[in-house]
């Protein structure tokens, strides 16, 4: 054989073994990945997990239950609109699993999506017709249309047919909220985390009712926690800068408070207090900017944010 054909050979012999040993590294990893998700999963630790399900869906997209397993993570970790992609894949590959049908319906609720709540609700009840699950299913239907009593109604029901469901205890704590029963609310998110200690929701709304009640101090830890584990929720940056402001830490304010315009640049709110963290560091031109848009957003702005706003 000519030298130049052994070559040939030799080259593509070598492209194909690296090739497999690519992809056998890209198997082993989308593998890894969906073991240390789980993991985390299992350990309550659900945006670690959601992470790792998100990192398993680029090198695998067709990885067993992948859509399953991030969609459940996203809405353990509060994070419900990033959740409704997965979970509606995850839904069509098991159509009568309660589970993913209480979380893709939750999901819709929660973000202001009644009607395409409802009719998961209806498929829920059709496959899971009297569990603790139902019953916080139609809490949230009912709290979606601001009928309150029967929603604190069907999440105490639930509790009583399962103490430890998920969302039950957190639900009841936003509608103590609803109506400023902050000592309630404190409980009930308390509640909420004993038993589910990764819902980045019920921390930053147990964050918030501290910072109401003057518990400042486990406050700014709880938020600086709930950072860590979801650097993008902006609500949480816009509380510990509005929180560090009041301490006089403003220069630290400024970065949060900065790092929620970028998250959420559409919130009139967030660029008034931008405005007046400016104010305290002599940047008037900054601060007359933000005051200015604070006043052209307000007019157009939602009453309150996907993550549900305190």
């Amino acid at each position: 054989m000519p030298v130049i054909s052994r070559f040939r050979v030799f080259f593509v012999g070598s492209v194909l073994i690296a090739l497999s040993f690519l992809c056998a590294t890209a198997a082993e990893s989308a593998y890894d990945h969906s073991e240390r998700g789980l993991f985390a999963f299992r350990d309550k630790r659900f945006a670690d997990a959601a992470r790792e399900f998100e990192t398993v869906k680029k090198l695998d997209p067709a990885f067993p239950d992948v859509d399953l397993n991030l969609g459940m993570s996203l809405f353990q970790a509060g994070d419900y609109r990033a959740a409704l992609g997965p979970l509606t894949r995850a839904r069509g590959a098991h159509p009568d699993s309660p589970q993913v049908l209480l979380a893709l319906g939750t999901s819709l609720a929660r973000t202001h999506q009644p009607a395409e709540a409802r009719r998961v609700f209806e498929e829920f009840v059709r496959v899971e017709p009297d569990t603790a699950a139902m019953h916080v299913f139609w809490g949230d239907a009912y709290a979606s249309q601001n009928q309150v009593d029967k929603a604190a109604q069907e999440f105490r029901r639930a509790l009583e047919l399962d103490p430890k469901i998920a969302a039950a205890h957190f639900s009841l704590g936003v509608l103590a909220l609803g109506r400023r029963d902050l000592e309630a609310a404190e409980k009930e998110f308390q509640a909420e985390l004993a038993d589910h200690r990764g819902d980045i929701q019920a921390q930053y709304h147990l964050a918030f009712v501290w910072l109401k009640r003057q518990k400042t101090e486990p406050a700014l830890r709880l938020l600086d926690q709930v950072i860590k584990e979801k650097p993008d929720y902006a609500e949480a940056h816009y509380s510990l800068g509005k929180a560090l402001v009041e301490r006089g830490e403003v220069a630290r304010a400024v970065e949060h408070l900065e790092a929620a315009i970028r998250l959420k640049p559409e919130k009139s709110y967030i660029h008034y207090e931008l405005g007046r963290a400016y104010m305290k560091t002599g940047r008037r031109a900054d601060a007359q900017r933000e005051f200015q848009l604070t006043r052209k957003l307000k007019a157009a702005e939602l009453p309150q944010s996907d993550e549900r706003r305190p």
